[in-house]
Parts: C-alpha cells; structure tokens; sequence
C-alpha cells in the first residue's frame, strides 16, 4: 500500500491539497461500490449481520450469524421449559468428553464471494461483486464537515453445527431437535439480517474416542450468505494521506498504518 500511495502523491502535502485528492478518493470508492443508486439493494429486512458479533456504525452490537442461531437455540430451550443446567451447549470449542451436557459446535467449511441476487453458492446467473457493495453515505459524528461510507462484502459459507452426545441415542435425539428447531424458526435469520440461511446437507455420523470416553458427534451444514461491513470515514483518509505525503521513508509510512 505504501508504494501505491507514494506513486499517487507528492511530498509535503498541506490540509486543502489533501482534502481535494480525500474527496476525489472518496467518490472513486463509492463509484466502485455501485454508486449512489445501489443503496438499498440486496440487502436483508434487518440490519446486515457478519459471520461473527461486532459493532455496527452507529455503536450498536450485532450478533452475528453465530449469535442468531445462539439466540434460537436458547430460546426454542427456553419456551420447552429446559432447566439451565440440561440445556445444550453452543459454543465454538472442541466438546469436553468429561461434561455430561450435550453440545453444538459451530464451525465454518467453506467460504467465498457471495453471489449477489442468487441464493447461497448458486450456479445459475449469479454475480459474484469483486469489491464491496456501497451501503450507506451518511455524516461523520464524530468528524463533523466529513463523511463515512459504510461497505458490505457479500460471503456464501457452509456453517456446521456439530451435535455432541455421549450415547447414540442421545446424539440421534438432539440432531433430529436441532433440525426441528430451525425449520421452526426458519424465519428468524432473515428477520435479524442474515440474507440466507438454509439447511444444506447432513454429513456422516462419527464418534470420537480419548481415554475411553466417547462423544458421538451429528454434523449438519446449513448455507449462509452474510455480509462483513467496512466503514470508510473520509476523516481517516485526509490523515493517512497527509502522513503519507510527509513521511521520510517506506517503513515510516507503514508505521502509520
């Protein structure tokens, strides 16, 4: 980045000189990104979530696709009456042959560019966008007389939730609720932003040994299109570009960076 930065500018840059080529920077990536008239299009009901929880524009948290299907699996428990200490555990880790609780593990197989007006890995007409979509143009609170611009990069993923049990049965049993509990809520995801998510396929049943102990795991992939954002503030273009004007050398360059 710095070697293309240092082809585009010159030494010494001033404030008005750099706010002329943030501004024309600016317009270029919003261009880019499909332009004024793209807003709004291909995105979900809800606010667009990311694969994992973060923290959106405006300071709220989003909970992800992670956190979406935490949410139904906590509340799907909670309308049953499944006491807190018999509930499944959905989690991230590798499943603790010692817990008597059963689990779900989330895990991701596959991700690429998403294809934008198709579902999820689509081989029918689909375009897959090589840079992000422009999604909002909004004023800059925290750097008033500046702009940001917020970007989504469109993603298809297979997601695996994993279920853990220590006997055949109980393995069979939660799969089969699991299945059942997102068909239930097969509304939800795109109430919440996930722009698809749809079962895909089970994969083959296995066990896993260690010292004796067995878990008896019952993987099924679910397809996601969901959305990783990037804000663009025109604030911390007009500094990078000043920095990169007067910094002596490559390397100081990239110590700003």
């Amino acid at each position: 980045m710095a070697t293309e930065l240092r082809d585009l500018l010159t030494a010494g840059l001033d404030e008005e000189q750099a706010k002329v080529i943030v501004y024309d920077q600016f317009q270029q990536q919003i261009a880019a990104g499909g332009g004024l008239n793209a807003i709004d299009k291909s995105r979900s009901p809800g606010v667009a979530q990311s694969l994992y929880p973060r923290i959106d524009s405006e300071g709220n948290r989003q909970p992800g696709v992670i956190g979406v299907i935490r949410l139904i699996i906590a509340d799907a428990q909670q309308k049953e009456g499944t006491v807190v200490p018999q509930r499944v555990m959905f989690t991230e880790e590798y499943p603790d042959f010692k817990n008597p609780r059963e689990s779900i593990v989330f895990s991701v197989e596959k991700s690429v560019v998403g294809s934008v007006g198709r579902g999820p890995f689509s081989t029918s007409g689909g375009v897959r966008p090589p840079r992000p979509m422009l999604r909002q143009i909004a004023d800059d609170d925290e750097n008033p007389g500046y702009q940001l611009a917020v970007f989504g990069y469109l993603f298809d993923s297979i997601i695996r939730l994993t279920c853990f049990a220590q006997t055949n049965k109980e393995a069979n049993a939660r799969v089969e609720w699991l299945q059942r509990t997102m068909r239930n809520y097969e509304f939800y995801p795109a109430w919440a932003g996930v722009k698809h998510f749809a079962f895909w396929e089970r994969q083959s049943d296995f066990v896993l040994e260690e010292n004796k102990e067995k878990l008896y795991g019952r993987p099924l992939d679910f397809a996601v299109q969901h959305e990783e954002v990037k804000v663009l503030r025109q604030k911390t273009l007009e500094r990078l570009i000043i920095r990169s004007g007067l910094a002596l050398s490559t390397s100081e360059l990239e110590d700003t960076l």
